[in-house]
């Protein structure tokens, strides 16, 4: 194996390393203000925006294309743009737009978005977001 493809994934791994730590650490925060009760937006949309970078580096050498001209884009950018913005709205939004379990919010909608107030699904969709926005972005 060459050199150059040593140190390029020697970084990719060295960064995703450095995002998951950093995920980790937004969600502590997020986890301690819904402890608190503390409405705060910041930590857990900054959760989901990491797991969209993360995303997007498991595509790292799609990225490269992009980075070096080869920019395409195509039909895919729109459903995950919708997906980046479902996943990164937090919980208590979803509450008050969706109505789990209360008399509020718009019920049909529920059914669908209701997998979305747990953590683990919600980093799921925005990982598949994240590369569905490089797979956009480049030629097949």
């Amino acid at each position: 194996m060459k050199k150059q493809y040593v140190v390029e994934y020697a970084i990719v791994i060295l960064l995703g390393i450095l995002i998951l730590n950093w995920m980790i650490y937004y969600y502590n925060i997020a986890l301690e203000n819904n402890q608190r009760m503390e409405i705060q937006y910041f930590p857990s949309i900054m959760y989901s925006l990491l797991a969209v970078l993360f995303g997007v580096l498991i595509e790292w050498k799609r990225l490269k294309t992009i980075f070096a001209g080869n920019l395409s884009v195509n039909w895919l950018l729109l459903p995950s743009l919708v997906l980046i913005i479902a996943g990164s709205i937090p919980v208590v939004c979803y509450l008050y737009l969706f109505g789990f379990g209360s008399p509020y919010g718009i019920k049909v909608l529920g059914w669908i978005m209701n997998p979305l107030e747990c953590p683990g699904t919600r980093i799921a969709v925005n990982v598949l977001s994240g590369v569905m926005i490089v797979r956009s972005l480049t030629r097949a």
